[in-house]
C-alpha cells in the first residue's frame, strides 16, 4: 500500500506567518511613545512579555541598579525605556523582573547590566544629598584643583562683602527718610535712647561697612563707582538666573511639576470665576445706580418701528417650509435625487 505524498507551496504558511509577526509587531509598538520632557523613548511594561514570547527583541541593556532597562526591537534604530519598578508591581503574581529575567535567558535574548546615568528624579531624598555631598569631595582631593578653589572662593567672598558695604552704605541713608524713628528702632536701625540698651548688631555692620568704602575710596573714587556697578550687575544676573533655575527644576527633584506650569482646566476655571466676579460687580453697580433690571431687559425685547431691513426682503415662511421639506426628502431617499439629475438641497 503506498501513500501519496503531496506538495505544499511554502507561500501558505508564509504569508499567515508574516502576517502574525506584523500583527503582534503592531501590538507592541502601540504601546509606545515618546517622552518630550525626559527626550526618550518609553514602552508600557504591559507589552514587555509579549515582546519576549514573540521573539521581537534585539537585545536587552538593563541599568546597574535594576531600576530601569532599555529594550531594543527588531528592525528599529532606537532603544525604548521601561521602569522596572513599575513592570515588578504590575507583574508581581507571576515571578516580577525575576521571571521575565529568566525568560529572556532561556529565549536567548542578549541582555547585559550597565553602568548608566541615573537621574535624580529617580533618587530618594537621601541618595540626592548623599550625591551632592559626594561630588565636590571627589573633584576636590587634587591640590591644585583644591588651592585654585581656594583663591576663587575668596575673590567671590570678598567682592560679594564689598557690594554688600557698598549696598548697606547707599541704601541705609534712604530707609532713614522712608521709615519713621519708632520703627527703625524696632529693627534696629536707628541708635536707641542713651543708656538703655548697647549698639544694635545693625548700626556695628553699618559702621564697618561705612569705614570699609571710606577705605576704598580713599584710594579711586572713580574706580569704586566703576566696580560697584559692575558688581551689581553681575550679581543680579546671577541672582535672576539662580532663581529662575531654580523656579523650574527644584519643583522637578522633588517629583513635582513646575511652578509656572499651567492647566489649561484650571486657566479656563479662572476665566470663568473672573467672569461671574465681573458680572456681580455690573449687577451691583447697577443695583446702586438704581437700574431695574426687568425694566431694561423689557425694553431690549420692544419691536424696532423703523428697521433698517424691510420685512418684504426676507424669505416667506412657505419658502422656507418648501426647502425644508426638500431637505428632508434628500435625506429619506438620495437616490430619487440622482435619478432624477437633480442637485442636492443647499
Amino acid at each position: 500500500m503506498s501513500r501519496r505524498h503531496h506538495d505544499v507551496p511554502l507561500t501558505t504558511y508564509t504569508y499567515p506567518l508574516q502576517e502574525r509577526i506584523l500583527l503582534d509587531r503592531d501590538r507592541v509598538v502601540s504601546r509606545t511613545w515618546y517622552n518630550e520632557e525626559k527626550n526618550r523613548w518609553e514602552m508600557d511594561p504591559v507589552a514587555v512579555p509579549q515582546a519576549v514570547s514573540t521573539k521581537l527583541i534585539e537585545h536587552v541593556r538593563i541599568r546597574y541598579d535594576w531600576g530601569a532597562m532599555y529594550i531594543a526591537l527588531k528592525g528599529e534604530d532606537k532603544e525604548f525605556y521601561v521602569n522596572i519598578k513599575e513592570f515588578e508591581i504590575l507583574f508581581e503574581d507571576i515571578g516580577g523582573f525575576d521571571g521575565l529575567y529568566r525568560k529572556m535567558l532561556a529565549r536567548g535574548i542578549p541582555t547585559a547590566v550597565h553602568l548608566m546615568w541615573i537621574p535624580f528624579s529617580e533618587l530618594n531624598l537621601h541618595q540626592l544629598f548623599s550625591v551632592v555631598l559626594s561630588s565636590p569631595r571627589r573633584f576636590l582631593r587634587d591640590p591644585r584643583i583644591y588651592e585654585a578653589v581656594l583663591n576663587a572662593r575668596d575673590l567671590i567672598v570678598d567682592s560679594i562683602k564689598e557690594t554688600i558695604e557698598d549696598m548697606m552704605v547707599i541704601v541705609f541713608p534712604i530707609a532713614e527718610y522712608v521709615l519713621s524713628e519708632p520703627t527703625r528702632i524696632k529693627l534696629g536701625m536707628a541708635w536707641p535712647e542713651e543708656g538703655t540698651m548697647d549698639t544694635p548688631q545693625y548700626l556695628k555692620w553699618q559702621l564697618n561697612a561705612e569705614a570699609g568704602v571710606k577705605s576704598r575710596k580713599a584710594d579711586s573714587e572713580v574706580q569704586w563707582i566703576i566696580l560697584f556697578i559692575i558688581r551689581i550687575a553681575i550679581m543680579g544676573f546671577v541672582l535672576v538666573n539662580v532663581f529662575n533655575f531654580m523656579r523650574r527644576k527644584i519643583p522637578r527633584l522633588f517629583r513635582y511639576g513646575p511652578l509656572n506650569n499651567r492647566d489649561p482646566a484650571m486657566r479656563k476655571l479662572w476665566r470663568v470665576m473672573y467672569y461671574f466676579q465681573v458680572r456681580r460687580g455690573r449687577m451691583r453697580k447697577n443695583r446702586r445706580d438704581g437700574v431695574d433690571p426687568i425694566k431694561t431687559a423689557f425694553e431690549r425685547m420692544k419691536r424696532v418701528k423703523k428697521p433698517p431691513i424691510p420685512l418684504k426682503n426676507f424669505s416667506s415662511i412657505d419658502s422656507m417650509k418648501e426647502e425644508i421639506s426638500e431637505v428632508v426628502a434628500f435625506l429619506q431617499n438620495p437616490r430619487a435625487f440622482q435619478e432624477m439629475g437633480a442637485r442636492a438641497p443647499r
